[in-house]
C-alpha cells in the first residue's frame, strides 16, 4: 500500500496508513521493552523517567489505535453514503484531515 502512490494518495488509505505508522511505533518502542522485561524478569535500567515512558508510550500508542479504528469507521460512512461532502479541497480538509490529525495530537497531548 505504501509503495503504490496510486493508494497512498486515496483518502480511504489514510487512516489505514496512520493505524501502520502508529503499530509500527509500537512494535519498534514498546514490545521490546516487553521482551526484556520478560527475558529478565525485571526492568533494566529500573529508573522511574524509563517507567514512566514505558507506560505513557503504551497507553498513548493504543489509545491513539483505538481513536482512530473509530474514526475510520465514522470515515467509511461519510465516504460511502455521504460522499458529496468531500467534493471541494476545503471540505476535504476540514471532514477528513483536520479530525484525523486533531484527534491523534489531542490523544497524545501535544496539542
Amino acid at each position: 500500500m505504501l509503495s503504490n502512490q496510486t493508494r497512498r494518495h486515496a483518502i480511504n488509505n489514510h487512516v489505514i496508513i496512520l493505524l501502520l505508522f502508529n503499530n509500527l511505533m509500537y512494535e519498534l518502542i514498546d514490545i521490546p521493552l516487553f521482551l526484556n522485561y520478560y527475558r529478565l524478569d525485571t526492568v533494566l535500567p529500573a529508573t522511574q523517567s524509563l517507567c514512566l515512558m514505558w507506560i505513557f508510550i503504551d497507553e498513548a500508542l493504543y489509545s491513539v489505535s483505538t481513536i482512530t479504528v473509530a474514526w475510520a469507521s465514522i470515515e467509511r460512512h461519510i465516504l460511502i453514503f455521504h460522499s458529496q461532502w468531500l467534493s471541494s479541497s476545503r471540505r476535504r480538509f476540514l471532514i477528513h484531515y483536520v479530525p484525523l490529525v486533531s484527534l491523534n495530537y489531542l490523544d497524545l497531548g501535544i496539542i
